[in-house]
């Protein structure tokens, strides 16, 4: 049984193929990375380094912004399956 949506409720879509580009550190702008570490946010393996200029741990590479909409728009997401 395919429920309608509720008038003015968001429009998911389904995620799909995720893409990261370089990122340099947001505090000093440094593009060394030390240490790499990986984390899964919601069952994505997201991609972290630790700056060796600054010691900031940040998102690198990070994912794209097409990416983040896309993520972002995906019911899988907001109910935590992704």
């Amino acid at each position: 049984m395919d429920q309608q949506p509720e008038p003015g409720a968001p429009r998911f879509q389904p995620p799909g193929a995720l893409q990261f580009e370089p990122a340099a550190c947001p505090v000093c702008d440094g593009t060394e990375v030390g240490k790499r570490l990986e984390k899964a946010v919601q069952g994505v393996e997201m991609p972290f380094g630790i700056c060796t200029n600054c010691a900031t741990l940040y998102a690198n590479p990070r994912l794209t912004v097409d990416s983040l909409r896309m993520l972002y728009s995906s019911e899988e997401f907001f109910e935590g399956t992704t």
